[in-house]
């Protein structure tokens, strides 16, 4: 079976992470299903920007946690 890859990225260098923690709502479940599938916590945009700037800056504290624990490792 094809697996979708969980650090596939967009024009801009986004990731699935990226774009997850770029949105309004903190889904910290969703979070960790992307690192368990293999995604790169430490991986950067173009911008330099990764999914915890983004966790931050929406003040998703669950989130932030998630990808502090598997940044650091």
């Amino acid at each position: 079976a094809n697996k979708a890859d969980p650090n596939a990225t967009n024009k801009q260098g986004y990731t699935p992470l990226m774009l997850l923690e770029q949105s309004e709502t903190d889904d910290p479940e969703m979070t960790l299903a992307l690192i368990n599938h293999g995604a790169d916590v430490t991986q950067k945009a173009q911008d330099g920007t990764d999914a915890l700037y983004y966790a931050k800056e929406k003040g998703k504290a669950p989130s932030v946690a998630i990808l502090e624990k598997y940044a650091n490792k």
